[in-house]
């Protein structure tokens, strides 16, 4: 039996693959391609809530199939595309529900997500202008560390040369290159 001569339930039965076509051979597999109608994979990835595995699943397919035809044919991408949403707004009002509720981690989240231009946020994440990326030369900082040990050297090195001519008895403390977590 080849997969164009199966009607879609018998297809659509079971929850994994191999449930879903015990009947096929791998030959037959490698010979012939299921072709799945639009409506079947709309209605699979309806109802898997714009999940592709579990719509693969619904049709007795790999998930690839549907990630092919999400590429290719664009009335299955905007169903896919409708059906994500869908969860998204259903997941929203249950959030929500939560802040309405008086939920600590529901108000948390929400501020951390959705107010941080008001400074609910843990981190701040800095961009140029009009959204472009910053650009950092490692050469200027590096620059900037080699000057800054050099400064400590050189003082290291007075106060050696005064703590000499004291007699062993510094004018301080030394700083030294521990405080920069080198040795």
């Amino acid at each position: 039996m080849i997969w164009k001569q199966l009607p879609v339930e018998k297809i659509q039965k079971g929850p994994s693959l191999l449930k879903a076509r015990p009947f096929v051979s791998v030959e037959a597999t490698k010979k012939f391609k299921p072709e799945y109608k639009h409506g079947a994979v709309i209605k699979a990835l309806q109802k898997s809530r714009g999940l592709i595995s579990y719509a693969s699943q619904i049709l007795g397919c790999h998930p690839n199939t549907i990630r092919k035809q999400i590429e290719r044919y664009p009335v299955i991408a905007a169903a896919y595309h409708d059906a994500k949403e869908k969860m998204l707004d259903v997941a929203e009002n249950q959030l929500f529900a939560q802040v309405e509720a008086g939920e600590a981690w529901a108000i948390c989240f929400y501020l951390k997500t959705q107010g941080w231009n008001r400074g609910y946020i843990e981190r701040r994440e800095l961009s140029g202008n009009a959204d472009k990326p910053i650009h950092v030369r490692v050469e200027d900082a590096r620059d900037e560390l080699a000057a800054r040990i050099t400064k400590i050297i050189v003082r290291e090195q007075t106060e050696t040369n005064h703590s000499k001519v004291d007699g062993g008895k510094g004018a301080g403390t030394s700083l030294g290159l521990a405080s920069l977590g080198t040795s």
